[in-house]
């Protein structure tokens, strides 16, 4: 879907910024679209989150998290865990 595309290159521009991600200024780039109406089609469809084992990259965020941040989840902000393209604001 050609929206879906503008969705992600957005979201992704923003991500590539070190921005978080304004749903209002990506609304602008898609008529008749609210800003609520992007943010909900992006993470219930557009951004689909792997499944299955961690990768030795997301292993290593991890343990660097922990050394920085502890041991306890609600520590640890998620960013520091997550590859960029699986986080939003």
């Amino acid at each position: 879907m050609e929206e879906d595309m503008v969705l992600r290159y957005e979201v992704e521009a923003q991500r590539d910024a070190n921005e978080p991600t304004n749903w209002a200024a990506i609304s602008e780039k898609l008529p008749h679209r609210s800003n609520k109406d992007c943010r909900k089609r992006w993470l219930k469809t557009v951004e689909v989150y792997r499944k299955g084992p961690w990768t030795a990259d997301e292993d290593q965020r991890l343990l660097a998290a922990m050394d920085t941040y502890g041991t306890r989840c609600e520590t640890i902000p998620h960013k520091t865990c997550l590859p960029p393209s699986l986080y939003t604001e």
